[in-house]
């Protein structure tokens, strides 16, 4: 039995950057594009240009249906990515990427992580390193100590997995926890407040 494909499309308002995304992505193993009038929403992953006139709107759907939100725009812009997970993207790539990276951002926003290239990635977290976030809502365990930790160097479920000698399952259970002491409620947004907690605030019981 073949391994399982990555169905995904892209939303543009604009042919050119729909057809050559398409045309790109087409031919990226691990990929499959949904073909041109296909219902958008059956696929995994949504790629929507940020030029979008109903981006925010998509982007508030995508918290609650079946498909997770990528969203591609011109430049890296911390700021803006930044704005745009808080509103539920699950990514956020510059079409100045090559092509594996977008690819790659792509596949882990289908593992449900957050799918950002590592130069932004580490522009972002500089960004919020420093920001008033709050201390979490109670202490936290050794074990979720352990997991924000790693979190925080940008390592997937899988991995932290692997470096714990966990399951996947048990490291999900560990975030849901993690996510709840900590008030957020995504990867970027745990990882950003482990950055900002000062010593002490999230010393393991």
């Amino acid at each position: 039995m073949g391994v399982a494909l990555v169905t995904l499309a892209v939303v543009s308002q604009r042919p050119l950057l729909r057809l050559g995304l398409n045309a790109l992505l087409g031919t990226a193993p691990g990929l499959e594009v949904l073909p041109e009038g296909a219902d958008q929403q059956q696929a995994q992953v949504l790629l929507l240009d940020s030029a979008l006139p109903d981006l925010e709107a998509l982007l508030e759907q995508g918290r609650s249906a079946s498909f997770r939100a990528l969203v591609v725009a011109p430049v890296d812009d911390a700021a803006e990515a930044e704005r745009l997970l808080h509103r539920g993207a699950r990514g956020y790539v510059p079409l100045t990427s090559p092509l594996p990276e977008l690819v790659e951002c792509v596949l882990e926003v289908a593992r449900g992580e957050v799918g950002l290239p590592a130069r932004l990635n580490k522009l972002l977290l500089s960004r919020m390193a420093g920001a008033d976030l709050k201390a979490p809502l109670e202490p936290l365990s050794e074990r979720e100590h352990e997991i924000l930790g790693l979190l925080c160097q940008g390592r997937s479920n899988k991995a932290i997995a692997q470096k714990l000698y966990l399951s996947v399952r048990t490291v999900e259970g560990h975030l849901a926890n993690l996510y709840a002491k900590l008030g957020v409620n995504s990867r970027t947004q745990a990882a950003l407040a482990g950055l900002a907690l000062r010593p002490g605030e999230a010393a393991p019981r």
